[in-house]
Parts: structure tokens; sequence; C-alpha cells
């Protein structure tokens, strides 16, 4: 069975999908984005209003010196997010703690900015120094009854599903 990187990305987008729903009140519906290399991935709504969404499911654990560290996000995707007609929030799932965090990106301005070498892009283990919005790790972000227990086995099971049915003999 080959396992592409590519369909472990899809495994990932899919899973952390599948958390951000669980997320959302009864009266919010979300959208996954359809295009390929879209500059988020999904919107959610409630009739009246609309928030653009940047999902990343972090295989970390988060310990005091990561939680010092901050967690971090492209410049360049934030400000996109920034500027988009609605509001727009980035949300880390975490599920080695069990936690997910979610950031308004109205509030990008105070975020510090610096320099991290980071992976080029999700095909390749190449690092590049990149511009990122270091974000904080504080209570008011953090959202702890989104139930992440489950995450790794729905993850390994859409990556096997995707590798299978892509997969040519």
């Amino acid at each position: 069975m080959c396992y592409n990187i590519q369909f472990k990305g899809e495994a990932r987008e899919i899973t952390d999908f599948h958390f951000f729903q669980t997320m959302l009140p009864d009266e919010w519906t979300a959208t996954p984005t359809a295009e390929k290399y879209a500059k988020y991935d999904a919107t959610a709504t409630n009739g009246k209003e609309v928030i653009y969404i940047e999902l990343k499911g972090r295989d970390l654990l988060l310990n005091e010196e990561r939680i010092k560290e901050g967690a971090y996000i492209d410049c360049g995707k934030a400000d996109y997010l920034a500027t988009l007609p609605a509001k727009a929030a980035i949300i880390q799932f975490f599920h080695k703690n069990n936690i997910t965090y979610v950031w308004n990106v109205a509030e990008k301005d105070t975020w510090k900015k610096e320099k991290r070498l980071l992976r080029k892009n999700n095909e390749t283990d190449e690092k590049v120094l990149k511009d990122v919005y270091v974000l904080p790790f504080e209570d008011k972000n953090a959202r702890y009854n989104v139930d992440l227990t489950d995450y790794c086995n729905i993850f390994h099971s859409k990556w096997a599903e995707l590798s299978e049915n892509n997969t040519t003999n």
C-alpha cells in the first residue's frame, strides 16, 4: 500500500474539518473550501454572518517550552484572511493535549512577527525561513470542550482510505 504525502495532507484536512464541525453550535453550519490550494479551509455561517476559517491539526505535545514559544501561522495566510469581507479565525487542534485554540484574525496586529525555519510546503521536508505570526497560548483562545481523543484514529483511517482508493496497480 502506498502512503502518498498528498493523501496524508488530505486526510489531515478531512480530520480537522470533522472536529471543526463538532465545535459549532447547532445554529451554525460549516462548508469546506472546494479549491485545492485555497487560502482558507472552511467557512461557517449562521445565516446572518460568515466566518472564514484556517484549520491546522498539530501533531505536537504542548509542554511549557512550546507554550512559551507560541503557535505560529504564515504571515501571508493571516494577512490574506484579514482582507476578507467577514470575520476570520485560525483554529489549531492539539490532539496530544486534547485542547483546541481559536485565534481571531482581527487581533493579528497584537501578534509578534518573527522568522522561523519551517518546511517549505506540505510535500517536502526541505526547510526555509518563513515570516510567521506567533499566536499566544492564552486562556481566552483555549477551547476545552472539543473532544480530540479519536483524532489519530480518524486521521489514520482517512489516510489509509484515500491511499487505498487512489492506488493503481
